[in-house]
This record gives C-alpha cells, structure tokens and sequence, in this order.
C-alpha cells in the first residue's frame, strides 16, 4: 500500500465541499443506501439483510455534515455506498486518473464510485479482487489494513458470490475475547485527510472508519478475467506467495 499526498492537488475535485455538491447536485435522488453502518454487531455491513433506504441527496448531506441531526432511527448511519455520485459526464470529466498509466484509464479502470458517510460509520473488514486507487475528498479516514500473509488469522467467511467479509473486524475494538487469533495479524493504520489517495493492492483485508463526516472516490484497476471472475483459494495462496518473496 501507498499513500500519494498531491495527485490531484491541482484539480477541481480539490475544491468540492458540502456546500458546493448540495447546491449543484441536492436534487439528485439515491437508493439502495446502506443503513447501520455504526459500531456495533447488529448493524455491521458483512451481515445479512441490511437495511437499504432511498434518500435525496442535499438531506444526506445535512445528515452528514451534522446540519441537523436524525429525526428517527430509519436516518442513522446512513451510507452511500459504491455508487455513482454525480452525473456521469460530470464525474468523468472532472476525475484525475493515476498518471502514471497510459492508454485510456477509462479502459484500464472500473468507473469511479462514491463512498459517503457520517462520522462513526464503518465498512468491515474485507477484500477487494482488484487494485484499489482511493480518492479522499472530504473528512478523514483510518484505514486498518492487514497483509494477504494474514488472511488466516481475520475469521473469513463467504456470504454472497465471491465476496468475503471478516467477522472479527466489524467492531472497534475487535473482541479480543471472541475472535483470538486477531493478535497474531499485524495490522496496519493510516489516517487518509483531504486531497490524498491511497492505493490498495488487491488481496489486502481493510477496514474503513470514518473519523469525520467524509466522502471517497474510488476506482478499481480492471484486469485479466482469470483472477477477478473468482476469488479462489488457488489465487490467494500466489498472493500470499508473492507477498512472501518480497518481504513485507
């Protein structure tokens, strides 16, 4: 993992704030948003049958930014979560693409996704099948990250398709008690702020806190089919070997 403090330090995403995307896009409506993404086990995203409520965007943003506080329970720890935020013309032509890739980013990348929440939520520990570039906007971040070599020890399991969740990191702190093997991993902690974007290799468990209000952008590198239509037992063990062969 690395993190780049100055990407895009000249672009107009560098100017984005709540002020600027409620008055040009608050009409927009969303759906499908997570809610519950809190600290605690009955609302932790790598369970089943999360709640999903539709909400437009300019009321997401009061939510978030603390404008005005949750009527009921329904308006608590919401998330937009790996949605298209604005427009697509918009959104593509305003994003600052790695600049160390040639050819056309929009083939060599997956389309840019939204991440956007209150302070406290959080998205539990998980893998990702591609190389991640994260975009940090507004607010701040921690992520928690754990290498491939620890994949053992993180209490996996499979929920739907080929997505993978972590039982043990959907709290903070992690129940030391409950899942003990947690200690042997060694975890990694980076507090992204604005206008800096890390990259993620694939195969890398992280959780994602937000410490404030916060919004991400994210794309993901698009690869050969053989290692993103399946995420195999067969594939994490050359990740790990990778990982092992060069000392991390």
């Amino acid at each position: 993992p690395v993190v780049f403090t100055n990407m895009y330090e000249s672009h107009p995403l560098r100017k984005w704030s709540w002020d600027s995307l409620k008055q040009q896009f608050g009409n927009l409506k969303y759906d499908d948003v997570r809610q519950g993404n809190l600290h605690n086990d009955t609302s932790s995203l790598g369970k089943r049958n999360v709640n999903r409520v539709s909400v437009k965007l300019s009321d997401f943003i009061d939510l978030v930014s603390g404008t005005r506080k949750a009527k009921n329970s329904a308006e608590e720890g919401l998330y937009i979560a790996k949605k298209q935020l604005l427009p697509k013309a918009a959104l593509q032509t305003a994003f600052p693409y790695p600049p160390f890739y040639s050819g056309v980013m929009e083939n060599c990348f997956t389309e840019p996704s939204s991440w956007f929440g209150m302070a406290g939520t959080i998205t539990q520990g998980h893998i990702d099948a591609r190389d991640n570039f994260a975009y940090h906007v507004i607010g701040k971040k921690r992520w928690t990250l754990y290498s491939p070599q620890d994949f053992k020890y993180l209490y996996f399991s499979k929920l739907k398709g080929t997505l993978e969740w972590s039982k043990a990191l959907g709290q903070v702190p992690v129940d030391g008690a409950k899942f003990p093997l947690v200690k042997k991993a060694q975890k990694i902690q980076v507090t992204l702020n604005e206008g800096e974007v890390l990259y993620l290799p694939r195969g890398w468990t992280h959780v994602v806190e937000n410490i404030t209000p916060a919004l991400m952008l994210n794309i993901w590198r698009k690869g050969p089919p053989e290692f993103l239509a399946s995420w195999s037992e067969k594939y994490r063990t050359d990740i790990v070997t990778l990982c092992d062969k060069t000392a991390l």
